[in-house]
């Protein structure tokens, strides 16, 4: 669970979300997410 402050937008949290994805799941290899997450979250 990622907790950030309410000034804060979910897409702009979310790019820490690969990683942490990552550490703990290392076979994850897609994440889909709705049009709020506008731009790229991985090079």
């Amino acid at each position: 669970m990622t907790v950030t402050a309410a000034s804060m937008q979910d897409r702009d949290g979310a790019h820490r979300l690969p990683a942490l994805l990552r550490e703990r799941f290392s076979t994850i290899s897609l994440v889909w997410a709705d049009g709020g997450y506008a731009g790229r979250l991985v090079a």
